[in-house]
């Protein structure tokens, strides 16, 4: 009796409750399917190749210390042999190191021994592939590190503006900043601790008098304006060298030996960003002509149709595609259906063209 009494006294649901629960029901069965579809993607996600070598970072890392201690191992031993065989100070050899290293070469030391210019011989050969392979880990770190900095601080900007191509200027971007910082570096240095120097050691100028920027430009003091100094920096960074300014003060000479190992590689990194660059552009070029959007290649299509209807046959089909991927043009296309109505026209009696007509009966 008194569970006929509960079963009389709660109320039978209408059927807009039993409309409601299905809806809650399917949203949150949609709900549930977004969720567990979310979390398949993300398992389902291929990791970086590296993550998942163990040690891969420290490999990494022991091959970036490797490769700079074989070079600074190099280089002290070019200083070495440049101190001992041409009688060079420490701070002009290290200097006369980097014009090699670097392959500027301004000439305004030059090795004058026989002994020294075997030594040379060998030592810039090993140099070079060494410094090759030894900066190069070290200028893809530092250049990846900025480049995603770049990303991160523009990724705000490329989401609400939607404007996604800075994206593929971000290297170039990157790397034409250092390379403007350098060159910016080199020209107020020199054009303001070098506006007027008398050198020192085998460069130094006779009679000369620092005391003063008027006494030494009388005296015939090596002089250089913000216009020579960017000129130098210009022409130091993009390995030229012509060599009639260079570092002549003690101070210059030392500064120079980071500032040309690491602006020419500057340089170098910028140089190939904007021939990809420019690469670049002519490939998206032509990915908007093979991908670009409907409107755009409706008129091609129509063309390519003979019987002008709405489809094309294979053959029809086959000139479109490369037309549209810039394989084929109206001009070309035009002279072969003329060639082959030239060829169709020989023999009224059959349709189509034979393969011996393409070639000239021989007599």
């Amino acid at each position: 009796m008194a569970r006929k009494a509960d079963e009389k006294a709660s109320p039978e649901p209408s059927s807009e409750d039993l409309e409601d629960e299905d809806e809650n029901d399917e949203e949150a069965g949609g709900a549930g399917d977004e969720a567990e579809a979310e979390h398949l993607l993300r398992k389902s996600k291929p990791k970086p190749l590296l993550s998942s070598v163990p040690g891969a970072e420290c490999d990494s890392s022991w091959v970036m210390a490797r490769s700079l201690g074989m070079f600074l191992g190099m280089v002290a031993l070019g200083v070495a042999g440049m101190m001992y065989l041409e009688r060079l100070r420490f701070t002009t050899a290290l200097y006369v190191v980097t014009q090699i290293v670097t392959t500027i070469g301004y000439g305004d030391f030059t090795v004058t021994s026989d002994s020294a210019q075997f030594f040379c011989s060998f030592y810039v050969l090993a140099i070079l592939i060494l410094a090759a392979y030894a900066m190069n880990p070290w200028m893809e770190a530092l250049q990846k590190r900025n480049y995603e900095a770049m990303n991160k601080s523009w990724k705000s900007v490329e989401g609400v503006s939607g404007i996604q191509s800075y994206k593929r200027c971000n290297k170039l971007v990157v790397s034409t900043f250092y390379m403007l910082m350098f060159v910016l570096l080199g020209t107020v240095f020199y054009a303001t601790y070098e506006d007027c120097h008398c050198s020192y050691g085998r460069s130094a100028v006779p009679d000369c008098n620092s005391e003063s920027y008027n006494l030494c430009m009388k005296s015939g003091g090596y002089n250089k304006n913000w216009k020579t100094a960017f000129y130098m920096s210009v022409i130091t960074l993009t390995t030229v060298g012509f060599g009639d300014h260079s570092p002549r003060s003690l101070m210059g000479r030392v500064i120079a030996v980071p500032w040309m190992l690491f602006g020419v590689a500057a340089m170098a990194n910028w140089v190939n960003e904007v021939r990809s660059s420019f690469s670049d552009v002519r490939q998206a070029k032509k990915e908007r002509i093979i991908f670009g959007h409907k409107s755009d290649h409706k008129g091609m299509f129509e063309s390519m149709s003979i019987s002008e209807g709405s489809r094309l046959t294979k053959a029809e089909f086959r000139c479109y595609c490369l037309m549209r991927a810039g394989l084929l043009n109206k001009t070309l296309l035009k002279e072969i259906d003329q060639h082959f109505d030239n060829l169709d026209s020989k023999d009224r009696a059959a349709d189509g063209v034979h393969f011996d007509d393409c070639f000239p009966k021989e007599a």
